[in-house]
């Protein structure tokens, strides 16, 4: 019988965190035992129920200082490390003002500045002396560091260096090529890059393998680093199977689960509600729009402004919800909207989660490219990339809903979406752990 290897993953984000970053390795610690590798997770000890982002830091701020939390389970060993705020993040608790915001933005930099130079600045580092402590003391046959944040990248490369093992470096988004960035023309921010970028290929050159969640960044970093990437997609991690609860008749409610971000075309659909209100040919008991969970992040109500005042009898925007509460908003919802950068190639990480939920996808606009081939390939949406063209999109579904009429579920099947899950995603990247 082949040796089970054992496979040490380095995380920030872990569930009970209700996030992409927390469900991307969550779901290799539940799945990587039934492909014959035994799995340790060391992350942070994160709090329950947070609702907002300051609610996590209070929660956080509140913890008793505490040793390496251990749990074994089912699926494996989970060791969860004393979590704490950083001194800008401290500021943005107890420090308000425009005088403490500039101080904060100060340290910020210099902070960014030295990370990787100095533990001293890394609010992190408990990631890695835990690590490194578990290694003196245990057989590790391969070793996985999944970013955001990227420093978790300069602990595989030093565990690597002082333990010969294996090392995977895994991007779930990029970190020169990051989306909220590489399209900015602040000198601040192409500094920042630029800076950042000397880390990057020090620390990933080494790597053994590297896997990306998308098409483009894999091209992207293997030009960077002049070698094959591996793609593997965050997916979904459960298929709701005839569980719609979408109702007959208006309104005619979208759903958006997350965040915006900049670049995003999410200001075409909110000017489409717009204009339709302002004409009189909608009112407010035609449409329904939610943005679940997106109180946990004051800076939406930023990204989206003018809309959320001026389409304030129609949209609502949620605190933090569990994975099951905002699972069943989508599933009351007629349309699920998705909004993507014009040029930029990637899979939003949220269309996998739509999929299995088998509510008709508003994409917008339409990429031309991977996310048009999949929606497609299931039949699971339509697009639409101009203000008019939505326009005429809410005004045939209004008038199809007036009659009393639902929205269907799509058609997809669980054989056909199953390559898009979370379990067969862990699969994809259990053969590259055993390859090694």
């Amino acid at each position: 019988m082949d040796k089970r290897l054992k496979v040490l993953i380095l995380c920030n984000d872990f569930p009970p965190l209700n996030s992409i970053g927390a469900s991307r390795p969550y779901s290799w610690w539940k799945y990587f035992k039934q492909y014959g590798l035994d799995t340790v997770i060391i992350t942070k000890n994160w709090p329950e129920n947070a609702a907002s982002l300051n609610d996590v830091m209070m929660k956080i701020e509140a913890t008793k200082p505490h040793p390496p939390i251990i749990e074994e389970s089912e699926y494996g060993t989970l060791i969860r490390v004393q979590n704490k705020l950083g001194i800008y993040e401290k500021m943005l608790l107890y420090k308000k003002g425009a005088f403490w915001a500039f101080v904060r933005k100060c340290i910020t930099m210099l902070s960014r500045l030295l990370l990787f130079s100095f533990p001293y600045f890394d609010q992190h580092w408990n990631i890695y002396r835990e690590a490194q402590k578990f290694m003196v003391n245990n057989s590790v046959d391969v070793i996985i560091t999944t970013g955001e944040p990227f420093i978790l990248h300069k602990y595989g490369y030093l565990l690597k260096k002082k333990f010969k093992v294996k090392w995977i470096a895994d991007y779930r988004d990029g970190w020169f090529f990051h989306h909220s960035t590489r399209f900015s023309r602040s000198p601040l921010v192409i500094f920042w890059r630029n800076w950042e970028k000397i880390f990057e290929k020090k620390y990933v050159s080494s790597a053994d393998e590297i896997t990306a969640a998308f098409p483009i960044l894999c091209d992207e970093l293997g030009i960077m680093f002049n070698k094959k990437v591996h793609l593997i997609i965050n997916g979904y991690e459960e298929f709701a199977e005839n569980k719609s609860t979408a109702k007959n008749g208006l309104p005619l409610t979208f759903s958006f689960g997350g965040n915006v971000v900049p670049d995003q075309k999410f200001d075409l659909f909110f000017e489409a509600i717009y204009q339709l209100k302002q004409q009189g040919l909608i009112n407010k008991e035609d449409v329904l729009i939610k943005f679940i969970g997106g109180l946990l992040d004051a800076r939406q109500n930023t990204l989206l402004t003018p809309y959320p005042q001026l389409l304030a009898d129609v949209f609502i925007m949620t605190s933090r919800v569990t994975i099951n509460e905002a699972r069943q908003m989508c599933l009351e919802a007629d349309y699920l909207l998705l909004f993507l950068i014009p040029g930029y190639k990637n899979i939003p990480s949220k269309l996998f989660e739509y999929l299995s939920l088998q509510r008709p996808i508003l994409v917008i606009p339409n990429d031309n490219d991977v996310v048009q081939e999949i929606i497609t390939n299931t039949k699971t949406g339509i697009f639409c990339s101009d203000v008019m063209a939505i326009k005429q999109f809410i005004m045939a579904q209004v008038n199809h809903k007036k009659g009393g009429n639902s929205v269907p579920a799509t058609g997809i099947t669980p054989e056909l979406a199953f390559k898009y899950s979370r379990q067969y995603q862990a699969g994809l990247l259990a053969d590259i752990v055993k390859a090694l």
